[in-house]
């Protein structure tokens, strides 16, 4: 059995507070309370990235084992597109005025892609960053 890495076991709790407040914000109907929850997942959010693009990135890019630095370098140039959508989506509803069809919609696929990439992180990514960690 795996030790666990202390890092991961941080990120991971972060991925469930995250996944958390989308369960909120999906049963609000108040676009005053979603702007509150969007406010606390932008704040985990950002601090979460920081923490991979600072500490996990660079350690699977400077791996010795060339399929652990492909993985790192995938990783890290793939998540781009979704923090500039997640900035977008975050910051178009923190501004709105009415909760549109259309705004509903940018937010659900966002936290669709957000979901997607958490379980993926979850069973590539962090396995990858713990064989380097404990070896």
């Amino acid at each position: 059995m795996p030790e666990t890495n202390p890092f991961i076991t941080l990120l991971k709790s972060e991925h469930t507070a995250i996944l958390k407040i989308f369960l909120e914000i999906d049963k609000i109907k108040s676009l005053e309370a979603i702007k509150a929850k969007v406010h606390e997942l932008v704040s985990i959010t950002v601090n979460h990235l920081k923490k991979e693009d600072e500490i996990l990135y660079p350690a699977l890019s400077g791996s010795k084992n060339e399929e652990i630095k492909k993985i790192g370098d995938l990783f890290s140039g793939t998540i781009k597109p979704y923090t500039k959508q997640f900035i977008l989506v975050t910051q178009e509803i923190q501004s709105s005025q009415v909760l549109n069809d259309q705004l509903l919609e940018k937010y659900h696929d966002l936290r669709d892609k957000i979901k997607s990439r958490i379980t993926i992180e979850e069973n590539v990514l962090y396995s990858a960053y713990c064989t380097i960690k404990t070896v």
